[in-house]
This record gives C-alpha cells, sequence and structure tokens, in this order.
C-alpha cells in the first residue's frame, strides 16, 4: 500500500505541475511531448521525495497529518495539494487496520485519528474507498452506482450530508457531453469544493486515461484549474489502475 500511495501522490503532484505550466505558456499545449518537455514548478523532485518518506510510515497515527502539513509548508506552490495529501494519509492509515475487523474502528486509536481528520481532507477521500472496493469486488466504477448504492445519495437518513452530490446527480444526463462542454460545465460550478472536484470526477467516471492523453490535454486548455483538475484526474486514474 505505501508503494502505491507515494506512486498515486507523485501522478498528482507531476500533473499539478504540468497544469502550472498550462497556465503560463504562451500557447496551448498539442501534444503530451510539449506537455513533459515544459518546465514545471520548481521543487518538485524533492517533493516527490519527501512524499515518499512521508507514506512509507507506518504506525505514525496523528502525526502524520503534522508531517503532511510540513511537508507542503516546505513546498508552498504545491498548497492546493494539502488536504488531498491529507486524504491519501487516511487510506494509508485505513490500510493498517485489519480487515474486517469492526472493533478496530472503536478503539482509542482510531477514534483520535477521526478526531483529528473530523476537519481535514476532503470528498475525494470517498472516491478512494469507492474505487478500492470496485477493485475488490471485481466491477467497474460507475458514476450511478458510486452515488445510489456506494453514498446511498437516494436514502433519506443521509441527505443532509449529500448535498454536494446534489451536482453529481444531475451530471448523469451531462457525463457523455463532448470534453470542452462537460469541462465547461465544471468551470462553472460555484461552491468552492465543487468547483475543485467536480470537473475531475465527472472525466474520471466519463473516461479513464491509463496514460495522460486527449483528456488530459482538454483539462489543461480549457480548465479554469488546469494544476488542481489535471492532478486530482491523474490520481483518480492511477487509483483505478493500481492495487488499492
Amino acid at each position: 500500500m505505501n508503494a502505491t500511495l507515494t506512486l498515486l501522490s507523485h501522478k498528482m503532484a507531476e500533473a499539478y505541475s504540468w497544469g502550472a505550466a498550462a497556465k503560463t505558456a504562451a500557447t496551448p499545449f498539442r501534444s503530451m511531448a510539449a506537455v513533459m518537455e515544459a518546465p514545471g514548478l520548481p521543487g518538485l523532485a524533492d517533493l516527490k521525495s519527501g512524499l515518499a518518506e512521508l507514506l512509507k510510515l507506518e504506525g505514525a497515527g496523528t502525526k502524520i497529518f503534522a508531517k503532511a502539513d510540513a511537508l507542503i509548508d516546505r513546498f508552498p506552490a504545491f498548497d492546493e495539494l494539502r488536504e488531498y495529501l491529507i486524504d491519501l494519509c487516511v487510506v494509508l492509515l485505513l490500510s493498517e487496520l485489519e480487515e474486517d475487523d469492526e472493533e478496530a474502528f472503536e478503539s482509542p486509536e482510531w477514534l483520535k485519528i477521526e478526531e483529528a481528520a473530523a476537519d481535514r481532507g476532503t470528498e475525494l477521500l470517498n472516491m478512494l474507498i469507492y474505487i478500492k472496493e470496485c477493485k475488490v469486488a471485481g466491477v467497474e466504477v460507475d458514476l450511478e452506482d458510486f452515488l445510489y448504492e456506494f453514498l446511498l445519495a437516494d436514502d433519506e437518513d443521509y441527505q443532509d450530508e449529500l448535498a454536494i452530490y446534489e451536482p453529481f446527480i444531475q451530471g448523469l444526463e451531462t457525463i457523455d457531453l463532448p470534453l470542452k462542454q462537460l469541462i465547461q460545465v465544471g468551470n462553472e460550478q460555484g461552491d468552492h469544493e465543487l468547483l475543485e472536484l467536480y470537473t475531475p470526477m465527472m472525466l474520471f467516471f466519463r473516461d479513464v486515461e491509463p496514460q495522460p492523453g486527449k483528456v488530459t490535454l482538454a483539462l489543461l486548455e480549457g480548465s479554469t484549474l488546469p494544476a488542481l483538475h489535471c492532478g486530482l484526474y491523474r490520481l483518480l486514474c492511477g487509483a483505478l489502475e493500481a492495487e488499492l
């Protein structure tokens, strides 16, 4: 798991760097070769080394959150990735629990982790857990399945918690739009967290790219948040390919 999470964090950081390059490019990138040849954000190599060190920690408990913050503080150009790195840290902590041991979630150690993470991370954590469950069950990821079977979006008991997913429910009708149009829909999301997550999540459910290609290029050219959207999209695609 440690190696997998390191790989995913590297994909996210690299793609974030591509997006930063796209913001300053004189003309839009027309090929992935041009993207990879462009100068990215300074400090990327050192950040990747720090991510590898962070995500190989075992038994760190709540201390891992402070270590993640300290790492991002060293590389402020990547600050937008802070809470998404927290999501990866939670996945690491979850992997340390014994499978099918429900009592582990009631242990004092885990309750401390829950308290420390209560106001941290993002809804991306749900996506990472969902992808892992799909891989274990041997089923394909699907937006409708994610909303109604995993999140129980139509269950009256969860409506307050799931209000953020209303645009995704509406997105069931727009997910097959042409790439540029779907990205534009994402650009128009008003809520800050939705503005960050809607586009990469919708594109992931629409098209998974094992290797960066036309979807990545469309994000770099058309997204209002090219760095973050590209980073999160690459992370999700990588999660599906990896052994979470």
